[in-house]
């Protein structure tokens, strides 16, 4: 469900046409909320959730016609990439 959602979100996000410090703002608050939501499940789980989400986000940049939402894709993985979340002690 987690990844569904944060999926869904980007791309409407990276289709939409909007200035830069508008699609950035609202990358930041849907990676806040996939970093929050993502940790109820555990470390683990939540960085396989993660590292799934980025593989598709990384094949739709690499596919992506149109630069600007190359741009955003891109940004959202490499974001993506720098959460992470410690294990449980």
């Amino acid at each position: 469900m987690v990844y569904a959602k944060v999926h869904q979100l980007i791309g409407e996000i990276a289709t939409a046409d909007q200035p830069a410090d508008t699609w950035f703002s609202e990358l930041k608050a849907v990676l806040r909320g996939f970093e929050a939501e993502a940790a109820r499940l555990g470390a683990r789980a939540a960085r396989h959730v993660r590292d799934e989400l980025c593989a598709q986000i990384e094949h739709e940049a690499l596919v992506a016609t149109r630069p600007s939402q190359r741009t955003i894709l891109i940004t959202a993985l490499k974001n993506l990439e720098a959460i992470d979340w410690q294990p449980a002690r």
